[in-house]
Order: structure tokens, then sequence, then C-alpha cells
């Protein structure tokens, strides 16, 4: 169903996951690999996770958002939002999935 790792998420997500000039660039292998740098919240989480919610007093200060493929960092949201693309992808071409 998907055609290539090095394929733009952009060409399976059936919402607006990835419009923006950052997320357009997204391939799937940057989501697998953990370098994909997307941006943008899920489920009232963002992708930066930050602050004192997320860390207590470890929190973590800000940092620059890099571009795909070059920074490697675990990130819940982004896996997830991989994960909701891989289900959108099941669906449009399985409709009974």
């Amino acid at each position: 169903m998907i055609k290539s790792v090095n394929d733009p998420m952009k060409l399976y997500a059936t919402d607006d996951g990835y419009t923006s000039p950052h997320n357009s660039k997204i391939t799937w292998q940057e989501h697998l690999q953990q370098t994909s740098e997307w941006e943008g919240s899920m489920w009232g989480k963002t992708a930066t996770l930050f602050g004192v919610q997320e860390f207590g007093r470890g929190q973590r200060q800000p940092r620059a958002i890099k571009e795909p493929g070059t920074f490697w960092e675990y990130n819940d949201v982004r896996i997830n939002r991989m994960s909701l693309t891989l289900l959108q992808v099941g669906k449009s071409r399985c409709p009974s999935f």
C-alpha cells in the first residue's frame, strides 16, 4: 500500500497533517527512524513537549526544529502522527479495514 519509504507522507495522509512547508518534506523513512521533526499537535499534545506538565522540574528548554532527516529524537506525538497516517492508508486502500 506504501510504494516507497522514501515517499513523502503528504502523498498518503487524508488530513492536513503534512500541508505545511516543513511537514510536507517528511518521508515514511524519516518517521520510522524518528528523524521526522514533524511540527504540530495531536490530542492536545504538541510535538515539542517542553513544559512542566511533560517533564516536571526537569523540563526541557525549547530547541530549534531542524530539517527532516537531520536530527534523531524519540517523540510519542510524532510516532502517533505516523501511525494515524498509516491507519489512513489502510482505510483508503481497503474500506473494510
